[in-house]
């Protein structure tokens, strides 16, 4: 069904949510069914950046960055929600996602 990747969407970005409010391992189940969420909703044809986000909480910065990548290349987001994304906030200073984001200013 064509609107099934909104609700894995909706659903992943929900336990992410509920996850940053936890810590060990009740945090880290909750991550990690939020990334089968997304894994799903992409799946289904959903975008690609809630699950870059999720990797950036998760400091996994090669996975993070592809599929930031993946986002940004397509339009699904814009290089200043980036910049006021909170997820992002371990990444700020690296020289990989400088240049990333660099790629796609005033496009």
């Amino acid at each position: 069904k064509p609107d099934f990747y909104a609700a894995y969407n909706n659903w992943g970005a929900t336990l992410s949510d509920l996850a940053k409010t936890k810590s060990g391992s009740e945090a880290e189940e909750l991550y990690d069914k939020a990334f089968e969420k997304f894994q799903q909703a992409i799946k289904y044809g959903g975008g690609s950046y809630n699950l870059a986000c999720l990797y950036a909480l998760r400091n996994r910065k090669e996975e993070a960055l592809k599929y930031l990548d993946h986002a940004l290349s397509r339009g699904k987001v814009s290089v200043k929600l980036v910049e006021e994304d909170n997820d992002w906030d371990a990444f700020r200073e690296d020289p990989d996602f400088k240049h990333l984001l660099s790629q796609y200013k005033g496009k």
